[in-house]
């Protein structure tokens, strides 16, 4: 049976924890504190400016707005009135804004003055209507604006996420409040947050990891939020000294390793470093627990499709390499090329299967699309190569799309950088393994390396540290110095950029 009341909307659990007086924000980079209080009185103003549009209920509102505190004011106010959030890139450029606004038909497109200004060029055919936030709305004090959460469906969608798009278009993954709800009481227990707690938000706020973890999870837990616009270790590192929890990719990790500064003083009052929307290297892993003293990166895994599955465990050993065991509102499996399932036995790794995975935090489907990545007993397919170790931990070893078949024998690129990576002769900071096509072999491995020392090493001795630690198909048939991967703004690296540019 499904209860039509507030209760089921997303907004009403975010502001259920905190007490009133305790500080939901602090921003900075204005010198502001907001309470609880605060934040509820003016996200019931934005939602006002918003009524005034006269939408249709549960219309989707594509936003795309630089991340501050009054884009969080309007990501709530969507939310709080029933309405769909469609997060999007701010640095999207002309033709990815006609791609969202063609494939999400929003009623209201939130925007800022300057695109707002080029928006008959940008945009065709477009029938819903246009908000700039240039002027935000002020704390009303003496004459407070109540404005009621909207009762929802409890399948109703929240917010539609649009995927990385590595490989292609992007997809939009309907998440339900009924999917945030569940993911929010799974990790505020896994990871035991509460009003105490003071979270450094330093990610996007368009993607899931921004969002729903950095965002909605502290909100939900009471937490106070330090939010900053990007992240810079200069900037960010002090507030280390009065915060508990930081959420990374690990992009940031290796620029905190990087700094001469970092240092155990430096991680200050952390308990907490989390790492996710991207694979984190063991040589990060290892180079951050020496120069912290101990402190080892809790990695996770997610997608904006499922929200976040595995988690390596808060209280005991969180095994290198693996991203941990699902959370409990998540049913996972291994399934080989035929769909049959790839048991666990104790002792022992497995075969390599793809990950699939059925619970309450799995999107609703793609929007406008057909749910293929669904098979007929429900099962969302990640697409990702997984295994289990010995211990049962999952390890994620690489994305199907992007396996390399050289010689008909499959190639999978995680693993082979990881064994670059442990090359100790030279400071390799980051390689990306990628597979182009070949005559005899059908493909060949290529090898793309940043390294951050002066001398670069030789790459017949990296050649020949590969050899016996994998086999001969594995090791690339070239290499080249790159200064930097190209990724996008999670941290992921863009093989198909790689390829084009390696293949002109």
């Amino acid at each position: 049976m499904t209860h039509n009341n507030s209760d089921n909307n997303l907004y009403k659990h975010l502001l259920k924890t905190a007490q009133p007086k305790a500080i939901a924000f602090e921003l900075p980079d204005e010198q502001q504190i907001l309470s609880y209080h605060q934040l509820n009185h003016v996200v019931d103003q934005y939602a006002r400016v918003l009524l005034q549009f006269q939408l249709p209920e549960q219309s989707r509102i594509l936003v795309q707005l630089e991340k501050n505190i009054t884009t969080i004011y309007i990501y709530l106010a969507v939310i709080k009135l029933g309405y769909t959030l469609i997060p999007i890139n701010p640095s999207y450029g002309h033709t990815e804004i006609q791609y969202f606004i063609e494939d999400a038909e929003p009623a209201l497109f939130i925007c800022t003055d300057a695109v707002a200004k080029q928006f008959n060029q940008i945009v065709k055919n477009y029938n819903g209507a246009l908000y700039t936030p240039e002027q935000p709305v002020t704390l009303v004090v003496d004459n407070p604006i109540n404005i009621e959460t909207k009762s929802v469906d409890v399948d109703a969608i929240a917010v539609i996420i649009y995927t990385s798009g590595t490989t292609g278009k992007s997809k939009g993954a309907m998440l339900t409040h009924a999917n945030f709800i569940a993911q929010l009481i799974d990790l505020k227990h896994a990871w035991k947050i509460n009003e105490q707690d003071v979270l450094i938000h330093a990610l996007p706020i368009f993607h899931v990891h921004g969002l729903a973890l950095n965002l909605f999870l502290g909100l939900y837990s009471g937490a106070t939020i330090k939010l900053f616009k990007r992240f810079d270790c200069d900037e960010v590192v002090p507030h280390f000294q009065k915060a508990t929890i930081f959420m990374g990719v690990p992009t940031m990790y290796n620029r905190l390793i990087n700094s001469p500064s970092f240092n155990r003083t430096a991680v200050g009052s952390i308990r907490l470093f989390l790492s996710g929307s991207a694979p984190l290297s063991i040589q990060t892993f290892e180079t951050f627990y020496t120069c912290t003293g101990g402190y080892e990166i809790l990695e996770r895994y997610g997608m904006s499709e499922t929200l976040i599955t595995l988690a390596n465990p808060y209280e005991g050993h969180r095994r290198i390499g693996t991203v941990g065991i699902p959370l409990p509102s998540i049913n996972i499996n291994l399934i080989d090329p035929t769909g049959t399932p790839i048991n666990f036995l104790a002792g022992q790794p497995s075969n390599i299967g793809e990950l699939v995975c059925k619970g309450k935090t799995v999107m609703k489907g793609y929007w406008k699309k057909q749910d293929i990545s669904f098979d007929e007993n429900g099962w969302f397919k990640t697409g990702d190569l997984a295994m289990w170790d010995e211990k049962g931990y999952i390890k994620i070893v690489g994305r199907i799309k992007e396996m390399i078949i050289s010689g008909g024998y499959k190639v999978y690129p995680q693993e082979v950088e990881h064994v670059i990576l442990s090359f100790e002769s030279h400071h390799i900071e980051e390689v990306a393994v990628f597979g182009v096509p070949d005559t005899d072999l059908g493909e060949r491995v290529i090898a793309a390396l940043v390294c951050n020392a002066t001398e670069k090493p030789n790459f017949e001795d990296i050649k020949c540290f590969l050899k016996g630690k994998l086999a001969g198909y594995k090791i690339p048939k070239h290499f080249f110095w790159i200064n930097e991967l190209p990724k996008n703004a999670m941290g992921k690296v863009q093989r198909n950029v790689l390829y084009s540019s390696y293949c002109l």
